[in-house]
């Protein structure tokens, strides 16, 4: 756990810069009054804004056009935790107003690897592991960060048909499988890149430790670090898109119009649900079939060549449950920042239980192992230092079916068979 810090929500602002096509720099530190980076999981690249109030002209002076490089480099004061540095491009101005010689504007922000994407094309065949092609496809980028990648158990013979490197690597994700798991993702943090299976990450230790309870009880500032300020469940379950996403299963038939022949696979996730590893130990929902059981009736026509590679069995119908579980217990929370918590971190947080009377109890249902799918981070020389962090479960800690609650005082009322109170 990262310790060090004497103040949360404290930051340091160690470099804040815009360098125009002239080449000629800026300083923004006595300028911005908030900067943002967010990073999502489900996203090919980080994204930044710059909120600028300033008695200069800087638009005109630089001149900003959308060719500006911008450099951010922030951490923690006095403490050894990794800083946030980022070389960012400007693609777009927004907010501009003057008011009373005062102006103000918002740049927004991307990595550099954003732009080159667009300007690559890759029309050529591939053959080998799908993650050892992503990082040929990643190559193409010229990206000085770096390639985090777990290694994946497929054999792919295919052609990428004119795609930007970003988007052959998201259909690489597609085709990647590795011990059961088609679970990969490809995305950018504020460390570097990553081509990752969701399975492979929450089989790994929490690297940090969140509680939800009363501040300012240690007036220590590294348990403070890590106490959730504010925080709401987005969702816990959305049972009518699981059965669309087709999560409880599916039926495919698989169609090789060269060879006339068509094959069938099918997927359930109640069989199938402990055959990858999970986050917590036990599912969202009854696999035990005392509760009720969805089996939407959802078939897929796909495409069958035996001269390449497709892998459908190992990976359609498996990727769409695996990932759509994803989408059901989700959080977020704010607290003060830490430029270590990323997007792909596992975490471990800490809830009260919320029933009335049990003051002190834990939450077994919502605490433990947490995976960080989103984090926004704010710095504001008014409020200092916050993030806004998005994670979600694909399971939880108590076992389904439940036994039936006790029905003794309020809220609840006792009633008889024939459903008189």
């Amino acid at each position: 756990m990262s310790v060090g810090i004497t103040k949360p929500g404290d930051y340091d602002m160690m470099e804040l810069s815009i360098t125009g096509h002239n080449g000629y720099t800026m300083k923004l530190e006595a300028t911005y009054t908030l900067v943002e980076i967010y990073e999502d999981i489900f996203g090919d690249s980080i994204t930044a804004t710059i909120s600028i109030v300033t008695t200069q002209d800087l638009i005109d002076a630089l001149p900003i056009i959308g060719q500006e490089t911008v450099r951010i480099k922030v951490n923690h004061p006095g403490d050894t935790r990794l800083p946030i540095e980022l070389n960012m491009v400007v693609y777009k101005l927004t907010d501009f107003s003057v008011d009373q010689g005062t102006t103000s504007f918002t740049l927004h922000l991307v990595t550099p690897e954003q732009i080159t994407n667009y300007e690559t094309r890759i029309s050529r065949a591939f053959e080998g592991a799908a993650s050892d092609i992503v990082q040929e496809l990643y190559n193409t980028l010229g990206s000085q960060r770096g390639l985090i990648k777990s290694s994946s158990e497929d054999n792919q013979k295919l052609i990428v048909p004119g795609m930007t490197p970003m988007k052959a690597i998201n259909w690489m994700a597609t085709k990647a499988f590795r011990q059961g798991a088609a679970d990969f993702l490809f995305w950018e943090d504020v460390q570097g890149h990553n081509f990752q299976s969701l399975s492979e990450l929450t089989n790994a230790e929490p690297q940090f430790f969140y509680k939800y309870g009363i501040p300012n009880v240690t007036l220590d500032a590294n348990t403070e670090d890590k106490n959730i300020i504010t925080f709401k469940f987005e969702s816990h379950f959305n049972v009518m898109q699981n059965m669309i996403k087709s999560m409880y299963g599916g039926k495919a038939k698989l169609i090789d119009i060269i060879n006339k022949n068509v094959t069938g696979i099918e997927y359930n996730i109640y069989d199938q649900y402990n055959s990858v590893d999970r986050i917590e130990s036990q599912p969202l929902f009854d696999i035990s079939g005392q509760g009720k059981q969805f089996h939407p009736d959802s078939l897929f026509l796909l495409p069958e060549n035996t001269d390449m590679t497709y892998n459908y069995e190992q990976t359609f119908l498996r990727r769409k449950a695996q990932l759509q579980l994803f989408d059901n217990l989700k959080l977020v929370f704010t607290a003060f920042g830490d430029t270590q918590v990323n997007a792909g971190k596992l975490i471990d947080i800490t809830f009260p239980s919320f029933v009335f009377g049990s003051a002190g109890a834990e939450n077994p249902k919502i605490s433990g192992n947490w995976l960080v799918t989103a984090v926004k981070h704010t710095f504001s020389p008014k409020n200092g230092y916050l993030s806004s962090v998005e994670c979600v479960r694909d399971s939880q800690g108590d076992p389904y079916p439940q036994p039936q609650p006790i029905k003794t005082g309020l809220p609840y009322y006792d009633y008889d068979s024939t459903g008189a109170f």
